[in-house]
């Protein structure tokens, strides 16, 4: 009887235990990969839940600041909106969320919209023949147009002010204005000596242009002439973007944003401010002016006001192993409904 040849025993040998080693390499594989599908399942599933819970603080939200415009015309610190929600448990998971007034900042689109004139101010007097100012009455009422002029809302000289109270460097505040100006406006018309339109852009080794519109974020400073990312994190608490012209709300602003209103208004008299507003706040601008603080400082009526159509809401979330951060901006209009205007994740 013929012997094996203990050769191709070893060979055949070798082949089961490739074809063994073989199968657990794929085994291992279909496993490894059967794991990550189901850890990315999980983690799509947990994720829209996080989604789900921080988009329930916009709905919480947007209902308590619609009931807080049935109950008065004035907004405060004091007022249900402003206690931040705690966080909540629910199952395997928690929400929390917090609401600001948006207009107890510098909007820095104020440097993009016209300026209306003021309605506390009378217009000039005029020749009712001629349609054209009556330089007689002009030298007799020098003072009193002066004084008219001075009522006149400047949002360049509020933000000049803003920076110079937050210690921004003094040679780089009309930089960073005239900047700001250039990013928005429609024209290629650069304001003098500190703005940059396409020109500068264009010349950079990243090129680009500027916007001609509206900021739709405070983080769209990053793009422009003089701004970083520390002076951002610097200034971002007191300044916002908003799609129109708005006013300070002096009942939820703090003491950085009053300042900027009058050059003569010191920390002092900023605090005075606020501590005379109280718990319920001014009633109206005309009180606000009236402080026996403000004796001798102008401030045009059309800065300022007590109510406040523009928030923002921040919500946090976290179901399983997954945390979602969200920021809305809510317009409230007077006796419209709340609605989202903005949204995004992570920080305003």
């Amino acid at each position: 009887m013929p012997v094996p040849d203990l050769r191709q025993r070893g060979i055949a040998l070798i082949t089961v235990l490739l074809v063994i080693a073989l199968g657990t390499v794929i085994a291992v594989a279909l496993l490894t990969r059967q794991q990550y599908d189901i850890h990315r399942t999980r983690n799509i599933l947990e994720s829209d839940q996080a989604s789900l819970l921080v988009r329930g603080i916009e709905d919480w939200a947007q209902e308590l600041l619609e009931k807080d415009m049935k109950k008065g015309k004035t907004d405060h610190l004091e007022e249900d909106w402003a206690s931040p929600l705690n966080p909540i448990e629910v199952e395997n998971g928690l929400v929390e969320g917090q609401i600001r007034d948006l207009q107890a900042r510098f909007n820095l689109n104020n440097l993009y919209f016209p300026v209306k004139p003021s309605k506390t101010s009378p217009p000039p007097q005029t020749d009712n023949r001629q349609g054209i100012q009556d330089p007689t009455v002009t030298s007799a009422t020098g003072d009193l147009q002066q004084a008219q002029k001075a009522k006149i809302y400047h949002p360049e000289k509020q933000f000049q002010r803003l920076l110079e109270v937050l210690g921004i460097d003094s040679d780089k505040i009309q930089i960073l204005t005239q900047s700001l100006q250039d990013w928005t406006d429609k024209d290629q018309d650069t304001h003098y000596p500190g703005g940059a339109e396409d020109a500068y852009y264009m010349d950079l080794t990243l090129p680009y242009r500027t916007g001609g519109i509206p900021l739709r974020l405070p983080g769209e400073l990053l793009s422009i002439q003089g701004y970083d990312q520390a002076l951002l994190e610097k200034i971002s608490p007191y300044v916002t973007a908003l799609p129109e012209i708005t006013a300070v709300n002096v009942n939820t602003a703090p003491k950085e944003v009053l300042m900027s209103l009058s050059e003569r208004i010191d920390p002092n008299i900023a605090s005075e401010l606020i501590e005379n507003r109280g718990e319920k706040g001014y009633t109206n601008i005309q009180q606000f002016l009236q402080q026996k603080s403000l004796a001798g400082i102008t401030i045009p009526p059309d800065a300022i006001t007590v109510s406040s159509q523009y928030f923002l809401v921040e919500g946090h979330s976290k179901f399983g192993n997954l945390q979602k951060r969200q920021y809305s901006v809510i317009s409230r209009p007077n006796n419209k409904p709340a609605r989202i205007i903005l949204r995004g994740e992570g920080v305003y």
